[in-house]
């Protein structure tokens, strides 16, 4: 029961955003919360969580019809070829749980939908073949990014939607 609870434990602290996954913070009260107060003096810096409500996350916007798809890209063709199929797969399984998106259903998530160009070929979220990732313009600029960074370990994804004006 011990092992399952530190197992628990440590997963929640891996999970957490930093800077509170930091163990310098853990007897240090005082620089704690100078660094709350840092984090929250500055979110134009690009770093917010939802559990403080300090953020701007919000949940994606509805259509007319209110229903919620959250529009998204793939960031190559690399990145496409190894997670479409999961993506989807995942998805499925998804909305098997949740059902249809709907006032009677608890939710608005009606799905997902992938930019395309005018024949149905993919548009990916940053131009090709550069290497300093500059946005593709024929993408909204709140798609959802879905990459895969060589050299890095581990996931993440967002927790809302981010508006325009963040």
């Amino acid at each position: 029961m011990r092992h399952l609870l530190f197992a628990i434990l440590s997963i929640v602290a891996y999970c957490c955003s930093p800077p509170f996954n930091n163990f310098h913070y853990l007897d240090n009260a005082t620089l704690l919360h100078k660094t709350i107060a840092a984090v929250n003096a500055k979110l134009d810096l690009g770093w917010a969580h939802v559990v403080g409500r300090t953020s701007p996350v919000t949940p994606w916007p509805v259509n007319g019809l209110q229903i919620t798809f959250v529009g998204f890209c793939y960031a190559d063709a690399l990145t496409k070829s190894k997670l479409q199929d999961t993506f989807a797969a995942a998805w499925r399984r998804w909305h098997n749980k949740i059902g249809n998106a709907g006032p009677g259903q608890g939710h608005s998530l009606g799905g997902f939908h992938n930019d395309v160009d005018e024949k149905g070929k993919s548009l990916w979220c940053f131009m090709e073949h550069n290497i300093d990732m500059i946005w593709n313009p024929a993408i909204r600029a709140d798609a959802l990014v879905v990459a895969i960074l060589p050299g890095r370990y581990g996931s993440a994804s967002l927790t809302g939607y981010r508006p325009n004006e963040w």
